[in-house]
């Protein structure tokens, strides 16, 4: 509107717009990082007034561990990305320690509840100590599966950024059952058995009985003192252990007459002997009789109990024959040689005569040849002197009529090869000692038992001492590493095999392949060592095997051989030479 010298001018207008007030500009500044050699290093960031600094990658530096960055070089306030904010232009300085290390954790069974293992952080050589140093937190850690341990520092450490381990938990293993040592302790027998390791609360295996001349075997104890008798059966190992061998002196059993039939049980009366004086009855031992009503073998069955408890059972078998007197033969002996003699008989125990020594009967045989043939008898030199036939039999057994090597058995007595046991009997089914088969084949072969043996377990006033001497000298048979021959030892049918090609070598024999080609069914058990003399012996018909059914014979290498089977193939190798 105007006035004065416009005064009149019409009014006029014109417009203006009214604004929110403009912000004051907010100031930024720079924030730099000193990373101290440690890589990679922070880019610098522009950061406005009281705004936050964006946590940069962690650097890494060799052999140290990084500790946080800090407001200042002296380390003494740690930045917090959080809740810190930029008020002027500054740098962050990177702490650097000794590097931070975290032992691993073995694998930790399953328990059902939280699984807490400890957890050990080093610096260097230096233990951190928990609570004051680092915080532990695990999870996962209940099931089977991986756990977690998360580990966050404080104090002194504050700043290290948070570490973690992971463990497995896992099934729980089975408790592991101790193993104990047991040896043993045979005192002069042979063999030794070797050590058995067995688990706590586990059985001993029973090893072979060892053998000791002289003596007779009365089982494992388990102690020195000989107090407490080992049983393989029920006893249990709990801690390592010797088990120690009792030995009594030698103990036999005196043959049994044959016994008439009478439709009921027959007992006979069983006398055992160590050495001169009599076991009692009930007392010292005890007696099981089987198969003892009807004619036939009936056995006896002798276990020991008392003082003696620990020997092994024996056993001794009598014929049961039809109630009728039976008559002796009177042998008529040949112009050219007269009956054989048995040999003289002491009562000191240990063994009887019967083929070839040892075993059973209660007697023993004087350490003498067996008689070699007149001097009209001519030895053939290829092969073993041949002794004339007799016109009937020196000796009758009791308990050989009707059985399979009833013949051959007493074709060998005529030849003044075997005799008996000194009691009447000749037991054809016991099993033979490697000292029997030696004096058979010295007596077949004629040769000088004059010697002496350089085995330990062979004395020389032992009726088999020279005989053994043969052996040796021959090489017939050896001995053991251990300078033992074991004369009382059973022969396997194998072993029997062995000797005998052997004797073929030392005589220079050549015997015809007259024997049956076939394989045996069992001959897998065959040993490497006698696979060779089994394939002779075959071959030249000495062994033949058994035929359990048509085409398939049996050799059964490892069986024991029995006084029977040694005089028969005995035989056969006399006659074929002769």
């Amino acid at each position: 509107s105007f006035k004065g010298d416009y005064l009149g001018v019409e009014p006029m207008s014109v417009g203006f717009e009214i604004i929110e007030p403009l912000p004051t500009p907010t100031p930024s500044y720079d924030v730099t990082f000193d990373a101290d050699d440690g890589a990679p290093a922070p880019t610098s960031q522009s950061i406005i007034l009281n705004g936050s600094v964006a946590k940069p990658i962690s650097p890494i530096k060799a052999g140290f561990t990084f500790a946080g960055w800090f407001a200042s070089g002296s380390f003494v306030t740690l930045w917090n990305f959080t809740s810190d904010v930029v008020t002027e232009a500054m740098t962050l300085y990177v702490k650097w320690i000794s590097e931070i290390t975290i032992d691993s954790v073995s694998n930790q069974e399953h328990t059902g509840v939280e699984i807490k293992p400890i957890i050990t952080v080093r610096q260097g050589f230096s233990e951190l100590t928990v609570d004051q140093d680092y915080e532990v937190d695990y999870s996962d850690n209940v099931d089977i599966g991986t756990a977690t341990a998360e580990i966050s520092f404080k104090g002194d450490y504050l700043g290290v950024e948070p570490m973690s381990v992971g463990f497995e938990i896992i099934e729980p293993l089975p408790t592991p059952t101790p193993s104990y040592d047991v040896t043993f302790d045979a005192d002069d027998g042979a063999p030794e058995p070797d050590a058995q390791s067995i688990i706590l609360n586990g059985s001993v295996i029973k090893p072979i009985s060892p053998i000791k001349a002289g003596f007779t075997f009365a089982g494992w104890f388990a102690n020195n003192s000989l107090v407490t008798l080992w049983n393989f059966t029920s006893d249990v190992v709990t801690e390592a252990m010797t088990l120690y061998a009792k030995w009594v002196s030698e103990i036999t059993i005196d043959g049994v007459l044959n016994q008439e039939h009478t439709g009921g049980e027959i007992k006979p009366i069983i006398t055992v002997r160590q050495g001169f004086s009599e076991l009692t009855m009930d007392e010292d031992y005890e007696v099981d009789y089987s198969d003892n009503v009807d004619i036939g073998t009936a056995t006896v069955e002798i276990s020991f109990k008392g003082d003696y408890l620990g020997v092994e059972p024996m056993s001794v078998g009598f014929e049961i024959t039809e109630p009728e007197p039976t008559v002796a033969q009177s042998p008529t002996p040949s112009p050219t040689q007269a009956p054989t003699p048995s040999p003289t008989q002491n009562s000191s125990g240990g063994g009887g005569s019967g083929g070839g020594g040892g075993g059973g009967g209660g007697t023993k045989a004087s350490p003498k040849p067996s008689p070699t043939p007149s001097s009209s008898s001519s030895p053939t030199p290829a092969g073993p002197s041949p002794t004339p036939s007799s016109t009937g039999f020196t000796l009758r057994f009791s308990d050989v009529g009707g059985h399979w090597a009833e013949s051959d058995i007493y074709d060998m007595v005529a030849r003044g090869i075997v005799d008996g046991m000194g009691n009447g009997t000749f037991a054809p089914d016991r099993e033979i000692t490697r000292a029997e088969l030696v004096k058979l084949l010295a007596v077949i072969s004629g040769g000088d038992i004059g010697g002496e043996a350089s085995f330990v377990d062979v004395p020389a006033d032992e009726w088999y001492s020279g005989y053994i001497a043969w052996a040796e000298a021959s090489k017939v048979v050896n001995g053991y590493d251990n300078f033992m021959f074991m004369p009382n030892q059973t022969v396997t049918r194998q072993e029997m095999a062995v000797m005998i090609v052997r004797y073929l070598d030392y005589k220079g024999i050549q015997m015809p392949e007259t024997g049956a080609n076939y394989e045996f069914a069992d001959g897998d058990e065959i040993s490497d060592w006698a696979l060779e003399a089994i394939g002779t012996a075959q071959r030249t018909g000495l062994l033949e095997g058994v035929e359990v059914e048509q085409n398939m014979r049996f050799i059964y290498p490892k069986n024991s051989t029995t006084r029977a089977e040694a005089t028969t193939v005995l035989l056969r190798l006399i006659k074929r030479v002769d």
